[in-house]
């Protein structure tokens, strides 16, 4: 919602922002009589929305074996944009290299 009060002829204030807002926002300055030159200048403005929830990871097993293959899943829902998922194994960032590597 815009609001008046806390705007003035050079800062808009919006407030309750929805995702639905992201877009192009423009503004434009026009000249006094008598030449009336105008400039408009425009900006992409995206609205972020948190995730709903915190992660979830889930495995197929509690517990594995020396050599055994883990298989497991995090899940981030909501949010906008999407969250990046990183994957941390003992403190250490996972990479698709790091992996390679240890094949």
């Amino acid at each position: 919602m815009f609001q008046i009060s806390r705007s003035n002829n050079s800062l808009v204030t919006l407030s309750d922002v929805h995702r639905d807002m992201t877009g192009y926002y423009k503004c434009e300055v026009s000249a006094d009589a008598p030449l009336f030159h105008t400039g408009i200048k425009t900006s992409y403005v995206t609205v972020a929305e948190e995730p709903w929830t915190l992660p979830v990871l889930t495995a197929e097993k509690s517990k594995y074996s020396l050599g055994d293959k883990i298989r497991a899943n995090c899940t981030s829902l909501g949010g906008y944009p999407l969250a990046n998922l990183t994957w941390y194994i003992n403190g250490k960032q996972v990479t698709v290299l790091t992996y390679l590597l240890q094949v």
